[in-house]
């Protein structure tokens, strides 16, 4: 009975959501729009301040004694690992590889102006320091797949999708419900709340797929994205994230009477999330004493993990500390839904 309940409760809601054109938009038109404009813009995005790594070696640190930056160009030293990752994730704009003191290697994604830049304006300090007489065999390494920001950037508009999804796709619909005396028709039903909140979850899910695939399709066209992972991980991780905001949507809207309601809450909780968790650059920008918390915010693990395994090629068991936290968010937010779900407006 429960399973067949479930099973009717979630196909309704699919006939329900497919009679409307909005939703049909904000589905599947609205996010390939904010993907290509985001793409588009942080491609060509202008910072103030430039980060460039030096990769650790001899050559390299005598340069950089040297060398003396203005404020707006901050300079460092890794090893190649860590140059390449922090690049990857946004964390520089650039790094440099110095084979000897007379030849000079600049890796940096060509799409970027900022990464331009920050180029430009460390190249022009070697140049002065040797003597502005350009001694120095300079070789331009641009656009290395998997590296670029775009590859950074579509893991976690697809993240900001999924929170979409959860928190206004879902919460505003039990609020709706509610609002519609809809909720209290159920109360009348053999229905249990756990299967009418399965069924609203799973409808939602059913459209993570087609939806994703289409962003990473056009992402591909328009950007050349990279995908060096796992498919089958990739779509676990998607489903894993879409269950835990489709359980925390429930969570708000599970008592919220009023459309204001509804939209205050999901905006005072969505935001801290897109904000921090390293959407549109990476949380590791903020200060140390933020980490924590960030780390443990829903959306964190979730773009950790779709960039590990979709971007770096890295395997599912590898995430695992990511994927049990978003498994705590989505059994706590969905038990707690449960216990506190509202019928009626009264």
């Amino acid at each position: 009975m429960g399973n067949l309940a479930i099973w009717h409760l979630t196909l309704n809601r699919i006939r329900e959501m497919m009679r409307e054109p909005s939703f049909v938009f904000w589905t599947f038109v609205f996010p390939l729009l904010v993907i290509v404009t985001l793409g588009i813009a942080f491609n060509t995005r202008s910072d103030a301040q430039y980060v460039v790594d030096f990769q650790v070696g001899k050559p390299a640190e005598a340069w950089l004694s040297r060398l003396q930056p203005e404020s707006n160009l901050q300079l460092q030293l890794f090893d190649e690992f860590s140059c390449k990752l922090r690049l990857r994730n946004n964390d520089s704009d650039a790094y440099v590889v110095v084979p000897s003191e007379h030849e000079v290697e600049y890796h940096f994604d060509s799409d970027s102006d900022s990464a331009q830049l920050a180029v430009q304006a460390v190249n022009q300090l070697i140049q002065e320091a040797a003597g502005r007489q350009d001694p120095i065999k300079s070789q331009i390494m641009p656009s290395q797949r998997g590296l670029r920001y775009t590859d950074f950037l579509v893991p976690g508009i697809l993240g900001l999708n999924l929170l979409a999804a959860g928190m206004w796709g879902i919460g505003f619909v039990v609020v709706d419900m509610r609002i519609r005396k809809v909720l209290r028709l159920y109360s009348a039903t053999p229905v249990r709340r756990w299967e009418f909140l399965l069924a609203i979850m799973v409808s939602r899910l059913v459209l993570i797929f087609p939806q994703t695939l289409l962003l990473v399709v056009l992402s591909q066209w328009l950007f050349g994205l990279t995908l060096n992972g796992s498919l089958w991980a990739s779509g676990f991780i998607l489903t894993l994230g879409g269950m835990q905001f489709g359980s925390i949507g429930l969570l708000l809207s599970s008592r919220v009477r009023t459309v204001e309601t509804a939209s205050g809450l999901i905006n005072v909780v969505s935001f801290p999330l897109w904000a921090f968790c390293g959407v549109f650059f990476s949380y590791e920008r903020f200060p140390a004493s933020l980490q924590p918390a960030i780390q443990f915010l829903p959306l964190t693990p979730l773009l950790d993990a779709l960039r590990a395994v979709m971007v770096r090629g890295e395997s599912l068991a590898t995430q695992m500390p990511e994927v049990g936290l978003m498994v705590l968010w989505t059994v706590v937010s969905l038990v707690t839904a449960c216990y506190l779900l509202r019928w009626s407006d009264s």
